[in-house]
């Protein structure tokens, strides 16, 4: 456990930092796509970033007590384990794909204004 809880916590870090920074890459590879997006970017200042390294610290934390949690049960605990947070992810899932009504119109009217073109969708997720 002390080998999980010093090196493999160390690198767990320095990829939570690497993700961190690569928010206003992806932000701004996105806003090339969808102009509405851009826009909502910059009239939303810093906030939407500070949300976005918000959430993604909350996500990684989450997923680090997981795996802390999963390696120290015992071998015929780990499966029941692992179900149960694959029911909770696909519970959490199902509430972001449910929108309500405003949240569809929102997504539609960004997704009316975003590239249709593929060589540069592909070219934007290289």
């Amino acid at each position: 456990m002390a080998f999980f809880n010093g090196y493999l916590k160390d690198d767990f870090e320095k990829i939570n930092l690497i993700l961190s920074n690569l928010v206003d890459e992806v932000q701004s590879e996105i806003g090339e796509l969808s102009p509405w997006l851009a826009l909502i970017d910059k009239i939303g200042g810093r906030a939407d970033e500070r949300f976005a390294d918000f959430s993604l610290k909350a996500a990684r934390e989450a997923a680090w007590m997981a795996a802390k949690r999963i390696v120290s049960l015992a071998p015929e605990q780990k499966d029941i384990e692992i179900k149960r947070m694959d029911k909770l992810v696909a519970g959490l899932a199902r509430l972001i794909v449910k929108a309500g009504p405003v949240t569809r119109l929102v997504i539609w009217v960004i997704s009316c204004m975003e590239s249709k073109n593929i060589r540069k969708i592909i070219q934007a997720l290289r």
